[in-house]
């Protein structure tokens, strides 16, 4: 049976050495484990655009739109608002969310709210 699922998959037994870097674990943890520190929650720093361009500046219709193809059968985030609100209300919440969006656009970071989310296991 194995010979066969080697045939099918073109497998090839390589004769290459598994690196025997002892830090390796330790630098592997280290790059997983940065999402759960608490400094890792802080607002990311976008680099700053350079003078000639122009920033960009999102517009009520590009943000209303959006909220009107939100899926409604999505789970609510953190702040427990359903998909069916923001959409049947996009029209009177889009200037909310685009004074928020163009702030953050100008400002060059993202508020930490806005990169919270809660995972939910599903048995």
């Amino acid at each position: 049976m194995w010979r066969g699922i080697k045939t099918i998959t073109d497998y090839k037994r390589s004769d290459q050495l598994v690196s025997h870097d002892s830090s390796l674990p330790d630098t592997l943890n280290t790059f997983y484990a940065r999402f759960d520190t608490p400094g890792s929650r802080e607002s990311v720093h976008l680099p700053r655009l350079e003078e000639l361009h122009q920033p960009l500046v999102l517009q009520l219709h590009q943000v209303s739109s959006s909220m009107k193809r939100i899926n409604i059968r999505k789970a609510e985030g953190p702040d427990k608002v359903s998909g069916r609100t923001l959409k049947l209300c996009a029209d009177q919440l889009a200037g909310v969310f685009l004074d928020i969006f163009n702030l953050s656009l100008q400002l060059a970071t993202v508020p930490v709210s806005l990169k919270t989310s809660i995972i939910v296991p599903v048995s």
